[in-house]
């Protein structure tokens, strides 16, 4: 659904606030002090965020100079979650509204390749002189995998209004708590050691991560439109955006991903402090657009 569409949604219902003189009365939807709402939601725009990683390759036994980093991107489509929630009324028309969401994103992204440098130092036969050497390689990457989930809490004053025998609706805003987590893979991580005659070893991995609960608060507004289907129920559209400050989860290493292709593996925490992964930055903007039920109690 397009932000047009949406936008026509909210400014409909806020337009539905102001009276009709021609309109009955008593109009025969239920003005009940609570009513109970949920359905399935789409979110957009795209979550993008990016993981861009620079370290120096260790070499055990050695200080080293060198570089070694990669780009790793975040982006997750549009996709489908779910929103529910109550309205609690003091009088006919202004209330208090509870609003809980939640969306699961599949992640994806195209990663240019993870580049490695290392200066080291080594004594090689026959003379076993210290000379300076340069290894260095540009490895392609795998696409992005993963998943984030992002719980939203919310609470909005509230208004409604009722037009003829079926047609009712409400304008909402306040507050809203955003956290979101996740898990994907692969970070690209390279460490190195001297063997025998000073051979150089150099183990290449690849990691999978988490991104640790991260939270933020904002802003949300929108509006709903209802019809009556019968008795105290009712089919409902609803249009919300919901902006705030950046999520920026940490980025945790988790299990190494290709163990058979290491030698001498180190700890994922060693991992964690020589790696040192940044926290990428998430929006939290979100227009999210619902189709569901509505009970009226």
């Amino acid at each position: 659904m397009s932000f047009r569409v949406c936008a026509a949604l909210i400014l409909c219902s806020c337009l539905g606030a102001f009276p009709v003189a021609a309109q009955p009365a008593t109009p025969a939807v239920s003005a009940g002090r609570v009513e109970v709402w949920g359905g399935p939601t789409v979110v957009a725009p795209r979550m993008s965020g990016q993981i861009a990683t620079s370290f120096v390759p260790p070499l055990s036994g050695q200080t080293t100079t060198g570089e070694a980093g990669q780009v790793l991107r975040l982006d997750g489509g549009s996709t489908v979650g779910f929103e529910g929630g109550a309205n609690i009324f003091a009088g006919r028309s202004i209330g208090v509204q509870v609003l809980v969401a939640y969306d699961r994103f599949d992640l994806g992204g195209l990663n240019d390749p993870y580049a490695m440098r290392l200066d080291y130092t080594s004594m090689q036969p026959p003379d076993y002189v210290p000379r300076q050497f340069t290894v260095q390689q540009s490895l392609a990457w795998p696409d992005t995998t993963g998943t984030v989930q992002q719980w939203t809490l919310a609470i909005n004053g509230v208004a409604r209004w009722t037009r003829g025998r079926r047609w009712a609706g409400s304008v909402s805003a306040g507050l809203a708590y955003f956290n979101v987590r996740g898990t994907g893979r692969s970070l690209g991580y390279s460490e190195a050691f001297l063997g025998g005659h000073s051979v150089l070893f150099l183990n290449d991995y690849k990691m999978s991560f988490d991104l640790d609960p991260a939270a933020s608060v904002g802003f949300n507004a929108g509006g709903s439109v209802d019809v009556l289907l019968a008795g105290r129920l009712s089919l409902l559209a609803d249009a919300r955006y919901f902006t705030g400050a950046d999520l920026v989860p940490a980025v945790s290493v988790r299990d190494i991903l290709n163990p058979d292709e290491v030698l001498r593996p180190s700890a994922s925490d060693q991992i964690q402090r020589n790696l040192h992964p940044p926290a990428p930055s998430l929006s939290a903007a979100r227009l999210r657009v619902m189709i569901g039920v509505k009970v009226r109690l």
